[in-house]
C-alpha cells in the first residue's frame, strides 16, 4: 500500500497536518495487518491495548516511564521530546521502529525519522500507539506519557498433562447434538488433537471484571476433556452439573477453569458466538441468579494466544 492511501495519510501529506517530503514518505512501509497482527499480539495480550494486562501496571505505577509529559501541540516540549527519544534509541538510530496504531494498523519507518517527526507519528487524540523496536518496545498513551514495554512472556506451545485419550470427530458431533448447539471450529480442532489435560506451566490471562470495571489476573489451570462422561473433568458433566444448579446458562459450555476452579467457557449464543468468558462460581448476578460472566477473549484460539507465564 502507498502511504497516500494509508488511513492516517493526512498527518503526512496534508498542509492541514504537516508536509512530508518525497524523501522522507520514501521512507515510509505500511504494514499488512497480518504483520501488525504478529507484532502487536508479541507484546500485547489483547485487540485492545485498553483491555490488557498493560492496563493493571500502568495503574499500579510498576511500568517503567520515558515522561510523564511529551508536551505535544508545545514547541519546546515537543523539541525535549526529541532529544529525549535521541538519546533514549541513540543505538537504534541507524535502525526501523514499527509504529503500531492498533493491532491491524502500523507503519515501520526509520527510527532517525520517528524521533525528528514523532510528533506526526503520534497525535494527542491517539490514545495509545505502540512503537515496537523488535526487542522491546515504547508506549505512547493517554496524550501525553510514554512507557517502557517489555514483550510477552507468552507461550510457544501450551504444554498439557493428564490429557484425555483421543477422540473422533463423532464424538464432538454427538455432544451438539445433546445441547443443540454447534462448538467453534476453533475448539473442536484444538480437542481432536489435544483432548483437555492440566497445564504444566504456571499461566495467567486477564479479563475484564464487570464488577470492577478493571483488567483483573487469574491462574490458569486445565483444559475440560471429552470422555466417557464419568471422568470429573468431562466437559459433558460439567456442563450438566453447571446447568443443572443454575450457576451458568445453557449456552455457555465449560471448557476449562483457573486455580480457584472458576470456569472458563465459550459462549454460543448467535451474537456472541466463539467469544470466551470467565465465570466465577461464586459471584452470582442479582438478577438473573447465574454466575457472573467476565469477558476473556474473542476465541478460544485468541484465549490460549493470550495466556502469559506468571512472573515472580
Amino acid at each position: 500500500m502507498d502511504i497516500r492511501d494509508f488511513c492516517y495519510a493526512e498527518r503526512f501529506t496534508d498542509e492541514n497536518y504537516a508536509l512530508f517530503s518525497e524523501e522522507e514518505l520514501a521512507e515510509i512501509e505500511v504494514l499488512s495487518a497480518e504483520e501488525t497482527s504478529g507484532i502487536w499480539y508479541s507484546y500485547c495480550d489483547k485487540k485492545e491495548l485498553t483491555r490488557s494486562l498493560f492496563v493493571i501496571k500502568i495503574v499500579s505505577h510498576t511500568l517503567p516511564i520515558l515522561t510523564v509529559d511529551c508536551g505535544w501541540g508545545d514547541e519546546k516540549g515537543e523539541d525535549d521530546t526529541r532529544q529525549l527519544l535521541k538519546r533514549t534509541l541513540r543505538e537504534h538510530l541507524d535502525g526501523k521502529i514499527n509504529i503500531c496504531y492498533d493491532s491491524e494498523t502500523a507503519l515501520r519507518v526509520p527510527v532517525w525519522l520517528f524521533c525528528k517527526r514523532w510528533s506526526d507519528f503520534c497525535y494527542a487524540y491517539d490514545y495509545y500507539v505502540l512503537l515496537d523496536l523488535g526487542e522491546r518496545a515504547l508506549l505512547y498513551y493517554d496524550e501525553d506519557m510514554m512507557y517502557f514495554l517489555e514483550k510477552r512472556k507468552g507461550i510457544k506451545n501450551l504444554i498439557l498433562s493428564d490429557v484425555g485419550a483421543k477422540i473422533a470427530l463423532n464424538e464432538i458431533d454427538s455432544f451438539e447434538k445433546y445441547i443443540g448447539l454447534t462448538l467453534p471450529d476453533d475448539y473442536k480442532h484444538f480437542i481432536m488433537e489435544t483432548n483437555g489435560g492440566v497445564s504444566v506451566d504456571k499461566l495467567v490471562f486477564g479479563y475484564n471484571s464487570v464488577i470492577t470495571l478493571r483488567v483483573t489476573v487469574s491462574r490458569f489451570r486445565q483444559l475440560f476433556s471429552f470422555g466417557n462422561g464419568k471422568d470429573e473433568n468431562d466437559v459433558r458433566n460439567i456442563y450438566e452439573s453447571l446447568v443443572k444448579n443454575r450457576q451458568i446458562p445453557s449456552y455457555l459450555i465449560p471448557v476449562g477453569d483457573d486455580m480457584e476452579e472458576n470456569v472458563i467457557c465459550i459462549s454460543l449464543e448467535k451474537d456472541d458466538f466463539g467469544t470466551m468468558y470467565y465465570c466465577n462460581l461464586n459471584k452470582k448476578d442479582k438478577e438473573t441468579g447465574l454466575c457472573i460472566a467476565n469477558r476473556i477473549a474473542e476465541s478460544f484460539m485468541g484465549f490460549i494466544r493470550a495466556l502469559t507465564v506468571e512472573t515472580e
